[in-house]
Order: structure tokens, then C-alpha cells, then sequence
């Protein structure tokens, strides 16, 4: 259950009534909703596990454009730094959101994994060095992942990554 009780000067964000209620001061009534609203389940994907069976996780173009939804298009993202650890690229940076002119910052990490060209016979006996397909879109993936598990900190999409049945 998600839903909005308002008064004049105070809004009542609650968000499945068992687990979460929230009183906050009166403010963007679309925003809160939107940040407290359970993902659709047409939004959740499933993708293989590290170490066996599949997890839930929601593309990056749909925080995104919550992000744009609840904040009105106000909302920045930054890389602080990067590194390549092996086949992985890591970033942390951080997301900047104004609400009613207030302004929120949320720190995060993002990992993606570096895809390869598919070698040759003769490549791989030769124990030639392996190509990325593009490096540039390893770091681009990273930096989604971080914006997403920034706007996850806020409670977008909170129900897929908690764990949470999402059917």
C-alpha cells in the first residue's frame, strides 16, 4: 500500500503501513509519492546471480527518469574517481537532488564488468591480450550502476533491491 495523508502543514508518506510510515514537512506531494510508490513489476527484470540463480534489479533509464519525475528535472550526478580492478571498472561518485529548493547529496560506488571481443583459435594459443568491445561503455555502465544505488539510498526501487517480493 502506498498513499498520502496530508494535512496543512505536514505530509504522511506511508509505504506498505507494516513496514515504513514517514512524517515529513509539507512539500512536493508528486515527489513523495513517487519516491515511496512500489516499482511496477512490468519495470523489474531478472539477471543471473554470482554463484547461481537470478536477481531483480531495475534498468537505469527507469531511475533515471523518476529521478526527472520527482525532482522536476533538478538532479546531478558526479564521478568522484575510478579504477580498472581486473576485468572491472568501479566508480564512486555522488547524486545531487534539489527538492523545493533544498538540496540533497547521496554518495555511492557502481561496478560494471568489462566485455570482450570474442578471440580466435589462433588469438587464444597465441595467449594474445584480450580487446575490450568498448571501455568507454564499461565506465558509462559503471556510472549508472552508481546513480542507481544512490537513488536506491532515497527509496527508488528500495522494494526490488530490499529483498522484498515485488509480485
Amino acid at each position: 500500500m502506498s498513499e498520502v495523508l496530508s494535512s496543512d502543514d505536514m505530509y504522511l508518506a506511508m509505504c506498505d503501513s507494516d513496514s515504513l510510515s514517514i512524517a515529513m514537512s509539507k512539500g512536493d506531494q508528486q515527489s513523495i509519492l513517487l519516491y515511496f510508490q512500489q516499482t511496477q513489476k512490468e519495470f523489474v527484470k531478472k539477471r543471473p546471480k554470482r554463484g547461481g540463480g537470478q536477481v531483480n534489479y531495475i534498468e537505469g533509464w527507469y531511475v533515471k527518469q523518476i529521478l526527472n519525475l520527482a525532482t522536476k528535472f533538478q538532479w546531478s550526478s558526479f564521478i568522484d574517481g575510478s579504477l580498472r580492478d581486473g576485468d572491472f571498472i568501479i566508480v564512486w561518485g555522488r547524486v545531487e537532488i534539489t527538492i523545493n529548493y533544498q538540496k540533497y547529496t547521496q554518495s555511492a560506488y557502481g561496478r560494471n564488468e568489462i566485455k570482450y571481443l570474442k578471440q580466435t583459435p589462433e588469438q587464444v594459443k597465441a595467449n594474445a591480450p584480450r580487446q575490450p568491445v568498448d571501455l568507454g561503455d564499461a565506465y558509462k555502465s559503471a556510472h549508472t550502476d552508481m546513480i542507481k544505488k544512490a537513488a536506491n539510498s532515497w527509496g527508488i526501487a528500495m522494494d526490488v533491491y530490499s529483498g522484498r517480493d515485488t509480485e
